[in-house]
């Protein structure tokens, strides 16, 4: 049984009072919304509740090229917010977690490299959970090393995975926590199989969960070499499946050669929602430069090698990564036109260098757990995916990097027509 509404709306005053407020207007919003047997649907087909794009405009920046060693970063994991707004930042390079105060100002370090009590040897990834325990993913340690709000070393729980990965340490609303493992690697097509593990709040394992997998494989090219050693590249441009974990507990899950998000609620009826999106074009010179950078790589171990996959393809896919926020809202990468900048670490000398880098800038569509489309959000050109941005809210924390390779974390607020939101 379908059943299908169609919703046009033109003034805002029912969507700002659910999205808190505001001065922002709607511009020509249309939802159909689809009940297909136990699939909500929510289509935006144009339109959104904020109009214009909002931009993301810098409010705090911690880091610096020298000086206090405390505002000096080597190389930032990952980045977590507690209620308070303390800011947490997991910096690798020196294997400690350092604390700031909301305005940027540094309160105090937690851990430094070690295998001892409170001490870290790999840290990846932080979380904050409700109480203001501080936990670090250290697979150096096979442990999560668990910090008090006041940053003294509590206890630590097992860690039943050493797999390394550059992914969020996820929590929820119950102060659940989530860790990938890797379950096995496929023998033919040499992918990775991960799963999740859920601890308590108390540091016990409650049980395992399984991404989604439609099982879509990204195309890629391959090279093999020695006695039995292989590499492989995913064909750039081409579509893949992105799935995070919501604060409800929940996967959220896309394969993109669709614009189609689904949320799959626990206990309510999977949300999906869809989105009509105009196609951004890969550049010519774009194409050429991922071409030949994985020819490039690929040459370095085995000499002469051609390119073995499907060409990139002309348009990129309509999404990217997708974050969610503590607020529950769904942010969704999207592309944009990239630009071509002088490459500062060009070195003619070298057959692999090329003289210009294109630079894509980040955007997001940002949507309301009901699958309301509140608009797209345009990032300032030295925002960073990686680490993973933390949201809350009209609020971003992320990482930029600047030409010379400087990392600063920095808070952004989500700017609406020329005026900020509080």
């Amino acid at each position: 049984m379908r059943v299908r509404t169609f919703l046009s709306v033109t003034m805002s005053i029912l969507f700002l009072a659910a999205c808190g407020g505001g001065s922002a207007t709607s511009s020509g919003l249309q939802v159909v919304r689809d009940t297909a047997g136990d699939t909500i649907v929510v289509r935006t087909v144009s339109g959104s509740v904020w109009g214009a794009p909002a931009t993301l405009v810098p409010e705090v920046s911690i880091g610096r090229m020298e000086g206090d060693p405390h505002y000096l970063f080597g190389a930032v994991n990952s980045v977590a917010v507690a209620a308070d707004g303390t800011i947490y930042v997991v910096d690798s390079q020196v294997a400690e977690v350092r604390a700031f105060d909301p305005t940027g100002a540094w309160v105090r370090t937690l851990g430094r490299r070690g295998q001892g009590p409170g001490e870290l040897e790999q840290p990846e990834a932080v979380a904050v959970l409700s109480d203001g325990r501080v936990i670090v993913r250290d697979p150096g340690n096979a442990r999560l090393q668990v910090y008090g709000p006041d940053g003294s070393p509590v206890t630590t729980w097992l860690l039943r995975s050493m797999l390394h990965t550059s992914a969020p340490l996820w929590t929820d609303r119950h102060d659940d926590v989530y860790i990938e493992f890797l379950v096995n690697i496929d023998p033919v097509t040499r992918a990775w199989h991960i799963d999740l593990i859920r601890y308590g709040s108390d540091g016990a394992v409650r049980d395992t969960l399984q991404p989604p997998d439609h099982g879509y494989r990204t195309p890629v090219v391959e090279a093999h070499f020695g006695k039995g050693s292989s590499a492989s590249y995913g064909v750039p441009f081409t579509p893949s499946e992105h799935w995070t974990v919501h604060p409800d507990g929940y996967f959220v899950y896309g394969l993109s050669t669709d614009y189609r998000i689904d949320l799959l609620r626990a206990d309510a009826p999977v949300l999906r929602i869809e989105r009509s999106s105009e196609p951004v074009a890969v550049q010519s010179g774009e194409k050429e430069a991922r071409k030949q950078e994985i020819e490039h790589r690929m040459q370095g171990m085995v000499p002469g090698w051609k390119w073995n996959g499907p060409s990139i393809p002309d348009t990129k896919p309509p999404f990217g990564d997708i974050l969610t926020g503590q607020d529950g809202r769904v942010w969704v990468a999207v592309p944009r036109p990239a630009v071509e900048k002088p490459n500062p670490d060009y070195d003619p000398k070298k057959p692999d260098s090329q003289a210009t880098s294109w630079i894509e800038p980040v955007a997001f569509d940002v949507f309301e757990p009901d699958g309301t489309y509140l608009g797209r959000v345009n990032a300032p050109e030295d925002f960073t995916m990686y680490p993973w941005p933390f949201v809350r809210g009209d609020t971003v924390w992320a990482v930029t990097s600047d030409s010379l390779g400087v990392q600063r974390v920095v808070r952004y607020h989500v700017q609406h027509g020329g005026a900020a939101r509080s």
